[in-house]
């Protein structure tokens, strides 16, 4: 069962930013994850809220959260590494 990805206004943003290249890459993950959000291969949780989760693109992190009662991956923010996690 496929999830469908649901991109925040900011995270778009952050990836329209972004060079080519990686904004291919950074598509094809979220693609990845609405395959299968829970693969351990891509994807791993995180201490910053409940249910939170981040997968790792190069550099780049994709921090998002997963509503399984409607199947829908909701990307919060997409951020290079050393800013991705706070008090870290």
């Amino acid at each position: 069962m496929s999830y469908t990805a649901h991109i925040a206004r900011k995270a778009a943003k952050e990836i329209k930013g972004l060079d080519k290249a990686t904004a291919k890459r950074i598509r094809e993950r979220i693609r990845e994850l609405a395959v299968d959000p829970y693969d351990r291969r891509i994807s791993g949780p995180i201490k910053m809220g409940e249910g939170m989760r981040k997968s790792r693109v190069g550099d780049w992190r994709l921090i998002f959260k997963i509503d399984d009662t409607h199947q829908l991956i909701i990307i919060l923010a997409v951020k290079p590494r050393r800013r991705a996690y706070p008090n870290q």
